[in-house]
């Protein structure tokens, strides 16, 4: 399940371009603040998560494949 470009166009907005993360699990102190290239589903499809803007996150790789639901749908 994928983003609709308008959402994705207000996140990267939001964003402005840098990574979003702030995971503890993350090797950053804070706000991890990379260059932003992928988007993320806060709660998965898969558990139900939507394609709006309040379910989705502008990460940095790293920090996308360091989610628990990476790579699952």
């Amino acid at each position: 399940m994928e983003f609709p470009q308008s959402v994705k166009d207000e996140v990267k907005r939001r964003s402005g371009g840098k990574c979003e993360c702030k995971r503890k699990s993350c090797k950053h102190n804070g706000r991890c603040r990379s260059k932003a290239t992928e988007f993320h589903h806060k709660t998965s499809a898969k558990a139900g998560g939507s394609n709006t803007l309040s379910n989705c996150e502008h990460l940095c790789k790293p920090c996308h494949e360091n989610t628990r639901s990476y790579g699952s749908h």
